[in-house]
C-alpha cells in the first residue's frame, strides 16, 4: 500500500469511556507515493488510522475495530519512550502490522515512563549526542525492516502539557534535526516524520506551532491533534480542522 509522505493532517482523539483507543484521520491533500520516485501529485484521500491499548501486541482488538467500524486501518499507531522498557520495537510489532496491512505508525518520547532523572532523554542531550547510541540502534533496525513506517517524534510540542519538550523552539528543532540525519546516515530513508503540534486558536492551551517547525526537509508528515473527553463534543472538532495547516512542497 502506498501513503503519500507530503500531506495536509489531522488527527481526532476521541477518549470515549468505553472503548480505550484513539480514532485519527488523516487527509492528504497533495502528495507524492511513497514508492515513487517522480514528484507527481496524488489524489486527494483520507486514511482511517487508529491507536489502541495492547495493539499491535495482540491484533484481536484491532480485528474487532476494523469490524465494527467497516474500514480497514490504514494506520496503526504505538507509543515508544526513550529509557523504560518500552524503549525499543519488538520485531512482531512490525511483522503484525506488516501481515495485517496496515502502515505502523510511532509517537516516540524522549521521556523515560518509570520517571526518575530525566535530563539524559533531554532536547538539548539528543542534539548533543548523548543518545546516538540509541538512536542508531532504532535507525538500524527500521532500516531494515525496509517498509514505510512513521514516526511521530514528541508530539504537542506547543502545549504546556510535556515540559520535557516544549518551551524550546530552538532546542526542539535541533534534536528533531539531529536524530533524522542520524536516521538518513544509517539508511533508515524508509522512516516518514511526522511534526504533530496541538491545534492553536483564539482560545487554545496551545501557542502557535510554526515556531517548532524543523523545516520541509525534516518533515514528511503535517498533522494536528484535537481532542475531547466527551462524545457529544466531537461536534465541534470539524471547525478546528477547518483551515489546515498545508506542509510547504520542497
Amino acid at each position: 500500500m502506498n501513503i503519500p509522505p507530503k500531506v495536509v493532517g489531522a488527527q481526532r482523539l476521541f477518549r470515549w469511556r468505553t472503548a480505550c483507543m484513539l480514532v485519527t484521520a488523516f487527509v492528504s491533500i497533495s502528495a507524492l507515493a511513497l514508492t515513487a520516485a517522480p514528484h507527481t501529485r496524488a489524489a486527494s484521500s483520507v486514511y482511517v488510522g487508529v491507536s489502541i491499548s495492547g495493539v499491535p501486541d495482540s491484533m484481536a482488538a484491532l480485528n474487532q475495530y476494523e469490524s465494527d467500524l467497516g474500514k480497514h486501518a490504514a494506520i496503526v499507531n504505538f507509543w515508544r519512550d526513550f529509557g523504560s522498557a518500552n524503549s525499543t520495537i519488538p520485531a512482531f510489532y512490525l511483522q503484525n502490522l506488516d501481515a495485517h496491512g496496515s502502515v505502523p505508525m510511532v509517537t516516540w518520547l524522549p521521556t523515560n515512563w518509570n520517571g526518575g532523572d530525566q535530563s539524559s532523554y533531554s532536547l538539548a542531550a539528543i542534539a548533543g549526542g548523548a543518545q546516538d547510541s540509541y538512536l542508531r540502534g532504532w535507525a538500524q533496525q527500521l532500516h531494515a525492516y525496509g517498509k514505510p513506517i512513521l514516526i511521530r517524534f514528541a508530539h504537542e510540542m506547543n502545549g504546556t502539557w510535556y515540559p520535557q519538550w516544549s518551551g524550546d523552539p530552538a532546542a526542539y528543532i535541533a534534536a528533531w534535526r539531529h536524530i533524522h540525519d542520524l536516521f538518513v546516515q544509517n539508511g533508515a530513508t524508509n522512516v516518514q516524520w511526522v511534526w504533530a503540534p496541538n491545534i492553536w486558536y483564539q482560545v487554545s492551551l496551545a501557542t502557535d506551532g510554526r515556531a517548532y517547525y524543523p523545516g520541509d526537509g525534516y518533515v514528511d508528515w503535517v498533522r494536528s491533534t484535537a481532542t475531547t473527553i466527551r462524545p457529544t463534543a466531537g461536534k465541534a472538532l470539524p471547525r478546528c480542522f477547518s483551515t489546515p495547516t498545508r506542509s510547504s512542497r520542497r
